[in-house]
């Protein structure tokens, strides 16, 4: 039923909830159970109709990709296809499981399936949409976008189809759409905003149109007469880009951030924004004040502990005070450190040892402590390597009936490996996380695993040579977005399986 929610996404805040998904788990366990044996609900003798099985298979599904079992996951999804082929939904869950394992290539490749199955439907085009920018396909999903536009000004019809998601991921002109933003903007409510930003651009798109057709309607006589065209005025910076070319890019940051300050104060990442900002302006007591108020927000966030570090690290470094702002600046810190539990009576390097006894177990709360190390003596860059190649993925203690839960995530997993290349500057190390992470990822085309999109021989590109739906008509990258026919399907179907999974 359109506009009503799938019941998944209703119990989904119950998995925040510790020993809640277990519950659940077991709940819909024993349905899918039951309906197998006996076609119908525990303790009912009623039958019920074979889609009940098909929407189980498909909510447990969704279920092992919320706790990260992602193996399980596909085997359910893949039974619910092979049930009902047909069903446009099924394809879409299965790609954002693909999606969650890390085979982004694949995901995109199942939207776009998803999408043939039904081209008149929005929602479809736009998840298409998105899981093709996520692959890093932006001609392509560009070209997929506009399917669902009008004939004209297509950069209007997005901005009235509301597609912000399409503008962040994409980074459409982000300094020239907020330098539009004046004083007296800045002031309304967001709802305002909006309506306003929304009637300003119709407004400009009907006068653009009205410009248009006039100009049209004076140059009649002149191209009747000389034979030439008046050629239109061209947008010497369409895409806002001299506005990035400022004499003082932190003072223009500094802006924005005032607005984040002033409209999420409680956001961790304000602060940690504020933070790195004022550390390069070296503004030392607002950087200060931005690690205060990281403490005070979540004091055992890895990123909080790392600019805690990094600004007294940084202090120690400085040339002593010479004149009496100076100095007054370096009397108010020296009379705050010890009001700071993290610091009070250790050294820095105390400090940091002490974060890793109290978070040893986690993954990302070690990282942080490595990176530290090394920051603060270079030359324990292989106790830092040490550290987090000692790390283990331990089993989440959970009550599941199928397969186990591990606690390190996918997006913490490439986080240490972008570690190993640049701060740590580490090839060795990084080869060796990449090998270890693809045994628990093998799905990732960032760690190349070995079901993964990046693997020419996998099971899924053995899969693509020979679908058995019909494939999905979908494009790499690579490829020319030229080949997307006007009712939306992909042709050169040969060529776009290459290098794709489904």
């Amino acid at each position: 039923m359109y506009g009503v929610p799938s019941l998944f996404t209703d119990l989904s805040p119950l998995y925040d909830h510790p020993g809640k998904a277990d519950i659940l788990e077991g709940l819909i366990l024993e349905l899918e159970h039951s309906i197998r044996t006996t076609g119908g609900y525990p303790g009912r003798s009623e039958k019920e109709l074979p889609s009940t099985l098909l929407w189980a298979l498909c909510y447990l599904a969704q279920h092992y990709d919320r706790r990260g079992q992602y193996d399980i996951a596909l085997e359910k999804i893949e039974e619910a296809i092979k049930h009902t082929p047909t069903l446009i939904d099924l394809y879409s869950v299965k790609g954002r499981i693909l999606k969650h394992a890390g085979d982004l290539v694949a995901a995109a490749a199942l939207a776009d399936e998803a999408r043939c199955m039904d081209l008149a439907d929005r929602y479809i085009n736009s998840e298409c949409v998105k899981r093709m920018l996520q692959a890093d396909q932006v001609a392509l999903a560009e070209k997929t976008a506009v399917l669902f536009t009008k004939d004209g000004d297509q950069h209007n019809n997005l901005h009235d189809m509301q597609c912000m998601w399409c503008y962040i991921k994409l980074y459409d002109s982000p300094s020239k759409s907020a330098a539009e933003e004046d004083d007296e903007m800045s002031k309304l409510p967001a709802s305002q905003k909006k309506k306003m930003r929304q009637k300003q651009r119709k407004a400009e798109a009907r006068a653009k149109k009205e410009a248009e057709v006039k100009n049209e309607e004076s140059n009649v006589g002149v191209v009747s007469k000389s034979g030439k065209r008046h050629v239109k005025t061209v947008d010497p910076d369409p895409n806002g880009e001299k506005l990035l070319q400022v004499e003082d890019p932190l003072l223009e940051a500094t802006k924005y951030l005032k607005l984040l300050q002033k409209h999420s104060p409680d956001s961790l990442e304000t602060h940690l924004l504020s933070f790195e900002l004022n550390m390069r302006k070296q503004r030392i007591l607002l950087a200060f004040q931005a690690v205060k108020q990281l403490l005070r927000l979540d004091a055992e966030n890895p990123d909080s502990h790392r600019c805690l570090i990094r600004f007294f690290h940084k202090l120690g470094a400085m040339s002593a005070p010479v004149t009496d702002t100076e100095k007054l600046i370096w009397a108010v810190l020296e009379a705050e450190r010890p009001t700071l539990s993290q610091l009070h009576e250790k050294s820095l390097i105390e400090a940091n040892t002490h974060f890793l006894e109290k978070h040893k177990d986690s993954l990302m709360h070690r990282a942080a402590v490595a990176e530290m190390l090394f920051v603060l003596d270079p030359s324990k860059k292989s106790q830092a390597i040490k550290l987090l190649e000692d790390s283990s993925n331990n089993l989440v203690s959970t009550t599941g009936a199928l397969g186990p839960v591990r606690e390190w995530k996918l997006k913490d997993c490439i986080a240490i490996h972008r570690l190993f290349g640049t701060t740590l500057d580490d090839r060795d190390a990084a080869l060796r996380w990449k090998v270890r992470c693809a045994e628990y990822y093998p799905c990732s085309t960032y760690f190349e695993g070995s079901r993964s999109s990046a693997i020419p021989n996998s099971a899924y590109n053995q899969i693509c040579k020979n679908p058995e739906n019909g494939g999905a008509t979908h494009l790499d990258a690579g490829h020319s977005v030229g080949s997307v026919s006007l009712n939306g399907k992909v042709e050169n179907l040969e060529a776009s399986f290459k290098d794709i999974i489904v």
